[in-house]
């Protein structure tokens, strides 16, 4: 779920098979996009700006909230890389048009969803459906961290270095276990 920054009553959710729902000024919820809703991002730069992502290989932008219609937006993004069900869209809040999606690659696109280029090889190693889960450092939008559903943990010190990122395995301790959320402190 994803809050308008200057309005928090405005709010947009994922809700999985009933649709993405915008919450109004009004205090209704309207279905805006897809039948699988999952990830959101509002842009807080441009809070207008707003992006849906649906099942596998789906992601939307709408450039008014509630406004115009949300479009495809994953132009650049190969479409026959495996993906989990629900693969994880994530904004750089440091830089808001800069958002990264996972599918057993980690895309990135620097013009709000224009196009994407892959800045990973499969860091999956062929074990599992894609990448699960992905965060950015708070104050860095270089450090990015990825994992799958076989517990596999990868990181980034350069994202912004696009295809040059260079990845390193942080798996070695960790539970083989799925990865569901990361979280980064700093």
């Amino acid at each position: 779920m994803s809050l308008d920054p200057k309005d928090p009553s405005i709010a947009l959710g994922g809700a999985q098979d009933n649709g993405t729902q915008l919450h109004s000024i009004d205090g209704t919820w309207n279905n805006v996009g897809c039948g699988d809703g999952v990830y959101t991002a509002i842009d807080p730069a441009f809070p207008g700006f707003s992006y849906a992502a649906c099942q596998r290989i789906a992601i939307n932008r709408n450039p008014g909230l509630g406004g115009a219609s949300y479009v495809a937006a994953q132009y650049g993004i190969d479409r026959t890389d495996l993906s989990q069900f629900i693969a994880p869209l994530v904004m750089d809040f440091s830089n808001p048009q800069t958002l990264y999606f996972g599918t057993t690659r980690v895309w990135q696109t620097r013009d709000s969803g224009g196009r994407w280029s892959a800045i990973s090889g499969d860091l999956t190693a062929a074990a599992g459906n894609g990448i699960t889960a992905m965060a950015v450092a708070p104050t860095d939008g270089n450090t990015w961290y990825a994992g799958n559903d076989r517990g596999k943990v990868q990181s980034t010190i350069n994202a912004l270095d696009g295809s040059g990122a260079v990845w390193v395995d942080r798996t070695a301790g960790l539970p083989g276990r799925a990865v569901t959320h990361i979280a980064v402190i700093r």
